[in-house]
């Protein structure tokens, strides 16, 4: 079964889950929890009233949903790689057992050859537990400190002090006098190739912050305000930013980060069954 029929097939499910927890919705609408969950680039759902307003609101399904006194669209932006986090998600949940998640996971290596052996599928669901930090948030993190680490500017908190002043401690998104946090205009991921640059960096109010999320650049999210949209590019100049994506070898750079990406997945599990050879296990009777 292909994921753009698995996962409408469980929406429901999950938001039946979602009406017994409550802050699990919250979760599935913010775009960090999503990528790391199901590694992908935009919130597992958002508010239909809310998607109305983003460039991207392509990027969702038709098809509503109510949960929570909500009404919510859920997001077709998946990939091949997101079937078993999915279904790895499904498991956690107690949406589906064991048995459930070797029969999808089989169905979806028949629809496609190129996923793991069945073997290699049963060893992948054999460690459950709860709430253990994923091999995602670690390649996530090695990705963002890759970009975050790139060239040789220094600023201080002073800087970005003056940053703040230079638009009016408002929210450049919305302009609205909130409380501030700051947000990467070009989002730190590697699909965007963002910096952590000054040039880079724009005060945000939360709402705007989280409705942009990681998966959004700020082109995409004010593509209907080019004034605001001016204002960050007068600011990129001034601190001598240009992103990555606006250079000729974006795509070279992309598939770097993906190499990086990918190769600490299989470093985690060499030194996972280092470790696990040098333990001993203790049986307690």
């Amino acid at each position: 079964m292909k994921i753009g029929k698995l996962v409408p097939k469980y929406a429901p499910k999950i938001f039946t889950y979602c009406e017994q927890h409550p802050g699990e919705s919250k979760n599935l609408m913010d775009a960090e929890y999503s990528n790391r969950i199901f590694g992908v680039n935009f919130p597992f759902c958002m508010e239909s009233k809310a998607i109305e307003h983003v460039a991207n609101n392509r990027r969702f399904w038709a098809k509503t949903y109510t949960v929570c006194g909500k009404t919510v669209r859920v997001t077709n932006n998946w990939f091949a790689n997101s079937k078993p986090k999915f279904v790895q998600y499904l498991i956690d949940k107690n949406i589906i057992n064991e048995t459930g998640a070797t029969d999808l996971l089989q169905s979806i290596n028949t629809s496609n050859p190129q996923h793991v052996h069945k073997a290699e599928q049963k060893s992948s669901y054999s460690n459950k537990r709860y709430r253990k930090p994923a091999i995602g948030d670690s390649q996530n993190g090695f990705v963002r400190s890759i970009l975050g680490n790139l060239g040789n500017e220094s600023f201080s908190d002073s800087d970005w002090i003056e940053v703040k002043k230079s638009f009016g401690q408002k929210c450049v998104y919305c302009e609205e006098a909130k409380v501030l946090v700051m947000d990467h205009a070009v989002p730190i991921n590697r699909t965007h190739l963002g910096e952590h640059r000054l040039g880079n960096l724009v005060p945000a109010c939360k709402e705007c912050n989280n409705e942009k999320g990681g998966y959004m650049d700020y082109r995409e999210f004010l593509s209907s305000e080019p004034k605001r949209l001016n204002k960050i590019e007068e600011h990129m100049h001034k601190h001598k930013y240009t992103p990555l994506k606006d250079q000729e070898n974006f795509e070279q750079m992309q598939e770097v980060i993906k190499l990086a990406h990918e190769e600490l997945n299989p470093l985690s599990k060499r030194y996972i069954k280092i470790l696990n050879a040098m333990r001993v296990e203790k049986n307690i009777n």
